[in-house]
């Protein structure tokens, strides 16, 4: 089983409540968004990157909505 609750602290209050689909692609995106800002140049995706693995999010959360239920969701990185 998956839990949110430690990574949902970091979003606004008023996402509270919004379905589980949405808020593991809010946080699978954040963590894309942590890849950029890596204090690293050379060790941040490229932008072709960035736009294959945003894809790869919406793909995994629509699977997810219609495949999974929120228990059995896995995140990844």
């Amino acid at each position: 089983m998956v839990s949110f609750e430690p990574a949902v602290t970091i979003l606004d209050a008023k996402f509270q409540g919004i379905p589980d689909q949405m808020v593991q692609e809010m946080l699978l995106t954040l963590g894309i968004a942590m890849l950029c800002v890596n204090s690293s140049p050379p060790q941040r995706p490229r932008k072709k990157e960035v736009v294959a693995l945003l894809m790869e999010v919406k793909e995994f959360t629509c699977r997810m909505g219609e495949n999974f239920t929120t228990n059995e969701a896995i995140i990844y990185s």
